[in-house]
């Protein structure tokens, strides 16, 4: 070992561990995954020993890509880092279930809204980040199809064992230290044979800015989207029956029979309302959120990842919606 200066035995103690490192593993290829310098083995170590400590409470952001997918998350930006470039994926809603019936309605849900935005950050801000969970659709069987995390309403059952509504698809979110700063609404769920709406997306204003949720589908029996305040419920002609109304945070149930729920966001959408031969009514879908003071750059938008990937509504009958997602670039 060099004894000439701290840096050269430093460096000496760093080469042979790197070195050890890619003797003991021969089975990971040069490039690729294989860590080529000893700051990127340290970071990996320290990554994967955390991760298995302590879950998705992760201590530092290592690497400056991180990708997210359903679930919560908690990362204190360590130093070096000054921004955070963000992209927020709703997630879509469940398909309605109808084997009885035909129509393009069915296989349109309610995508999840998508945000980009640009944050200020500093060593030690805690982000907290919420991945939504994508409706699962209603069941053959008669069952309602379940939101999905973060907020999804229900999809209510069905009259018999041939059609039920899908559930709402969940918001997705990033906080610094405790203050929400984008939170992308989820899709509503399909009713019977009608589509939910979107996540919030168009016309956001106010501040901070809110784009209010789309309506789902057929005339009064459709959840609306959520707003400033949580979605209104689809009702029956009539006012006869009624699905749940969103609130914050949550999308509302889906009632009667084959009814959508509401998407989550920063306020629900609305549960739809069905009965046997009255209505048929998709969720409505979840306000988005961008708080100006916080985000530069705001940006908000329908999902633009081709369907496979990210926050689309489902497809085909009783076909989940695809669930959200965050990517954080740091710079």
């Amino acid at each position: 070992m060099p004894t000439s200066s701290s840096s050269e035995r430093t460096e000496y103690i760093r080469n042979r561990t790197l070195a050890t490192y890619h003797r003991n593993n021969p089975e990971k290829p040069e490039g690729g995954n294989r860590p080529l310098d000893y700051d990127t083995l340290l970071n990996r170590i320290v990554g994967q020993t955390l991760q298995e400590c302590c879950g998705n409470s992760i201590a530092s952001a290592f690497g400056s890509i991180q990708e997210f997918v359903t679930g919560t998350y908690t990362i204190a930006i360590p130093a070096g880092y000054t921004t955070a470039t963000v992209e927020v994926w709703g997630a879509g809603g469940g398909v309605g279930s109808n084997r009885i019936e035909s129509g393009v309605g069915r296989d349109r849900q309610g995508n999840g809204a998508y945000l980009t935005g640009v944050l200020t950050v500093a060593s030690g801000d805690i982000l907290n980040i919420q991945v939504g969970g994508g409706g699962t659709g209603g069941q053959l069987n008669g069952s309602g199809g379940l939101g999905g995390s973060g907020g999804g309403g229900q999809g209510s059952a069905g009259d018999n064992t041939i059609r039920a509504g899908g559930g709402g698809g969940g918001c997705s979110s990033i906080s610094k230290n405790t203050i929400p700063c984008l939170i992308a609404g989820g899709g509503g769920g399909g009713g019977r044979n009608k589509w939910g709406g979107n996540g919030g997306h168009l016309g956001a204003s106010g501040a901070p800015l809110v784009a209010d949720g789309m309506w789902g589908g057929f005339d009064s029996s459709a959840g609306r989207g959520g707003t400033t305040l949580g979605g209104v419920p689809g009702t029956e002609n009539g006012g006869v029956g009624t699905g749940t109304a969103g609130s914050s945070g949550l999308g509302g149930n889906g009632g009667g029979n084959f009814a959508g729920g509401g998407g989550g966001g920063y306020f629900g959408g609305g549960g739809g309302w069905s009965d046997t031969g009255v209505g048929q009514g998709g969720g409505g879908g979840g306000s988005s959120y961008i708080d100006t003071n916080l985000v530069s750059s705001p940006v908000f938008s329908q999902v633009l990842t081709p369907v496979g990937t990210y926050g689309h509504g489902g497809r085909t009958t009783s076909a989940a919606g695809e669930s959200g997602h965050v990517r954080i670039v740091f710079s």
